[in-house]
């Protein structure tokens, strides 16, 4: 029993580890099979400012990350008219010895002549310092 519980241990605990920055935070599946993952490295969110729910705001507002994800995307996707946020999440980063590091996920599709690309929709990350983070294929 106990060389079992030693290997669920285990295992979580390099699930846990492994995900700091290796694999990515959410990913989706395009309809050609390829894979689009938003990875946060812990070197980045270290970076960032630490927050603690229970002790006020977040330390970026919900506003101020939405815009620095619309100004990003401007430059991202210029052949497009504009992105439309359609749904952002306060998230807390998952790290073994990492604690406090919170970020906001904004998924974004890009628009042209009026028509939403779904095929596009693109998770991106806004860390505390404003750092915003695009998905990447893998």
């Amino acid at each position: 029993m106990k060389k079992i519980l030693l290997v669920i241990l285990l295992s979580i605990t390099f699930n846990i580890a492994h995900a700091c920055g290796e694999r990515p935070v959410s990913y989706t599946m395009r309809q050609d099979g390829s894979k689009y993952g938003l990875f946060i490295n812990k070197e980045s969110i270290k970076k960032s400012r630490q927050w603690i729910p229970s002790e006020g705001k977040p330390p970026l507002s919900v506003s101020a990350a939405y815009n620095r994800v619309i100004t990003w995307a401007k430059g991202k996707y210029k052949r497009y008219d504009k992105v439309m946020i359609n749904e952002i999440t306060l998230k807390k980063y998952r790290c073994s010895g990492i604690t406090n590091y919170w970020y906001y996920q904004i998924n974004i599709t890009p628009v042209i002549g009026g028509n939403e690309i779904y095929a596009l929709r693109e998770a991106t990350a806004v860390l505390m310092n404003g750092l915003v983070i695009g998905h990447k294929k893998f």
